[in-house]
């Protein structure tokens, strides 16, 4: 949940209109690729960062949802427009270029949602807990994320939830060093997703700031709020601790 810069909106009339027809891998890869472009001054820097958000993708083995053939084109075409330096052409031609992974997901979301939490996990550097939470430490916090888990259903992404929380329970255990664990979402700033960080134990802030938002939220227009929960509380907390439903 922490700092899940996955935007789903785009700023102009025009890219809304045109994002209407767009499903949500489509979306997810149109802000990846904005995200590579205002990131990423040079093609070098580009390629070497799309080759990391790609890499679940971007292999051939039983499964797997390319050949070796597509990923070639794939890898090199987007050399190609590494360069580009107007953003609404860079994204589209990276977009195109993507059609045969987007034609493959028509009749594979399960696992093209299972490659996309792989690539989340690997991509940032977290450290994954388990299919749907990975966690980040900055200092004497521990920040949790949630990977893209659309094709789960609501028991299943609960259950994974508190299945991640009881396994870094054992961790915040082992570091002394921690002092909060935190998060940062949309889904916070939901009625229901703050009704279930609540009911686990979370203290739920307001609208995170500007300069946050700036950071890691640029071009997401949702309410974004912030949960968290000192260490002592995450510990002795028994509603993780209780079985899965």
């Amino acid at each position: 949940m922490a700092f899940e810069n996955q935007n789903l909106v785009n700023s102009s009339s025009d890219k809304k209109t045109e994002m209407v027809a767009e499903d949500s891998g489509a979306k997810k890869f149109r802000i990846a690729f904005m995200q590579i472009f205002n990131s990423n001054a040079g093609a070098d820097d580009r390629v070497s960062e799309f080759e990391k958000r790609l890499k679940s993708f971007l292999v051939v083995g039983d499964g797997d949802c390319l050949t070796q053939d597509e990923i070639d084109s794939i890898r090199n075409n987007f050399k190609n427009c590494s360069s580009v330096e107007d953003e609404e052409k860079f994204i589209k031609q990276g977009l195109d270029l993507l059609r045969p992974l987007m034609e493959w997901k028509k009749n594979n979301e399960a696992a093209f949602e299972a490659k996309m939490r792989e690539n989340f996990v690997s991509s940032s550097g977290f450290t994954r807990l388990n299919e749907s939470l990975s966690y980040g430490k900055d200092k004497d916090d521990i920040h949790i994320h949630v990977a893209p888990s659309e094709t789960l259903s609501v028991g299943q992404k609960f259950n994974l939830l508190k299945d991640g929380l009881r396994r870094l329970q054992e961790i915040v255990t082992n570091d002394k060093e921690i002092k909060t664990v935190s998060a940062t979402s949309w889904i916070i700033a939901t009625e229901k997703g703050q009704g279930i960080m609540e009911k686990l134990g979370f203290t739920v802030n307001g609208e995170i700031s500007k300069e946050l938002r700036e950071r890691f939220f640029r071009s997401d227009t949702r309410s974004i709020r912030s949960a968290y929960i000192k260490r002592e509380d995450f510990l002795k907390n028994n509603k993780i601790k209780v079985e899965v439903l």
